[in-house]
């Protein structure tokens, strides 16, 4: 087996690197070939500029996903047999790279494979992910040269695998490949040399920029660096104080645009209190809190539903219902930090961060291309039961992957006939926070709480599906309902 796993990596990964969803949908939707128009490229980047956006972030979540799962699949495959993880990753990792760039399906005439060796980089080692990542994007923002961008980043991130101590071989296989992609990447140099080629933009090139464009790009680009400041609390959320703190700022963010959103900033001394209050409460410890979170997380349930059914007759708040409503939302973000005090708390933390992450984006996504029947039109009109029944089944593998992946990693077990029903049950009730926060805001006639986070809105819109979603895992692990036993 040892030797025959070599041999099966590579089949499997270049059958699967073979399959482009950007050639099937040109061929099958607009009866063309990708690879005849354009650059000719069968990529996102060249979809996405002849095609437009309908179904271009479909392929770019496809050559993502297909990278990550093939890298992740085999590398736990081939340590299970003896070998190193990062080798098995990186070696499967090439085999899809070249079954993307010479696909048995398509006669050997496909991509180039940036987003391939993105989400193989991702699984080698994922602070040089994020660093590329982060290159890939600082540039993409200031020269708008997608092929530039990936080449500079992707270099970046081979580098770096050397600096972090990878696996020696395996960075050395990284490395090939990169250099393999900027040798396909040679047409595109020249005509950046020359001044043709075409920059990065979300809009179709026959279509003038749309606001949805913007919003959508606003909302990658700060998620992303949500998603990194999530890692690195994440990194450090065993030191008490980084989760006291990263619960003070959410709760004095919150306070704000909790008084914004009801105009209420006017009462200057009744603000200060209440931002010193949301400051101060993480830093003082009470055996009472998991008492007091039974009852503040069921009035909150009780308020929301009852805001929910009587939207149309609310009309904003008075100052003592907006005092109240930011205690509630205090109490609540302060399980935050004490779910990490719970044994294997903060595995359960990050789990329900990773369920609320993916119904959210994908929620968003897909109910944006396909969704036509309205979940809550009068609380949140851009929600649809097409978007919240994909987010749900997509936080569902998700949070599936995040476990097994976490319990292999850190060797603890996994209650797996309670995982995908507290999963679901997750997914469930961050939904209802989301939409129990869209009511406050429709009561409040503002469309975010804030404008910090472009694209999202402020903290508030950020973190309203978990805002209930995690007090209830807390609650679930205090009554002794354990997932990780």
């Amino acid at each position: 087996m040892k030797i025959a796993i070599w041999f099966i990596a590579a089949i499997a990964a270049w059958y699967v690197g073979g399959m482009n969803l950007a050639i099937s949908i040109s061929k099958t939707v607009y009866h063309e070939d990708i690879r005849t128009v354009g650059s000719g490229n069968p990529g996102f980047t060249n979809f996405k500029r002849v095609y437009g956006n309908k179904y271009a972030w479909f392929i770019f979540a496809f050559d993502l996903c297909k990278g990550a799962v093939m890298c992740l699949a085999f590398g736990f495959w081939f340590r299970g047999l003896g070998y190193d993880f990062q080798l098995g990753a990186a070696y499967t990792g090439l085999f899809v790279m070249l079954g993307h760039s010479f696909p048995l399906q398509y006669r050997f005439r496909g991509g180039k494979g940036f987003l391939v060796l993105l989400s193989e980089l991702f699984v080698l080692d994922w602070r040089v992910g994020l660093i590329a990542f982060g290159v890939m994007t600082v540039l993409l923002l200031t020269l708008k040269y997608m092929s530039l961008a990936t080449m500079c980043g992707l270099t970046a991130g081979a580098v770096m695998l050397f600096v972090l101590g990878c696996h020696l071989p395996a960075a050395i296989i990284y490395s090939a490949c990169v250099v393999f992609m900027i040798i396909r990447h040679k047409e595109n140099i020249k005509r950046i040399k020359n001044g043709t080629e075409s920059k990065f933009t979300l809009h179709h090139r026959s279509q003038k920029k749309t606001t949805k464009d913007d919003e959508l790009f606003k909302r990658i680009i700060t998620g992303a660096a949500i998603t990194a400041a999530s890692v690195i609390i994440a990194v450090y959320s065993d030191h008490v104080n980084v989760m006291k703190s990263a619960v003070s700022l959410f709760g004095i963010a919150a306070v704000a645009e909790l008084f914004r959103a009801a105009k209420a900033t006017q009462h200057i001394p009744l603000l200060s209190v209440m931002l010193l209050t949301a400051a101060a409460t993480p830093f003082f410890e009470t055996g009472i809190y998991p008492y007091l979170l039974f009852f503040v997380f069921g009035a909150a349930v009780i308020i929301s539903l009852y805001f929910m059914l009587h939207i149309d007759k609310l009309q904003g708040f008075k100052t003592g219902q907006t005092v109240l409503i930011s205690l509630i939302t205090l109490t609540l973000i302060r399980s935050f930090y004490e779910i990490t005090r719970l044994p294997n708390g903060r595995l359960f933390l990050w789990l329900t961060v990773v369920v609320c992450a993916s119904t959210d984006i994908f929620a968003y996504l897909i109910g944006r291309q396909i969704g036509t029947h309205k979940l809550a039109r009068k609380i949140s009109p851009n929600k649809t039961v097409e978007g919240c029944v994909s987010g749900t089944i997509c936080a569902l593998l998700f949070g599936f992957l995040f476990t097994v992946i976490a319990s292999t990693e850190l060797e603890i077990q996994v209650h797996f006939g309670l995982l995908l029903p507290m999963i679901l049950l997750l997914s469930c009730i961050g939904q209802f926070g989301d939409l129990s926060l869209s009511a406050v805001k429709r009561i409040c006639s503002v469309k975010d709480f804030g404008r910090i986070l472009p694209g999202h809105g402020g903290i508030l819109d950020r973190i309203d599906s978990m805002l209930f979603a995690v007090p209830l895992s807390y609650i679930l692990c205090f009554l002794g309902i354990h997932l990780f036993p």
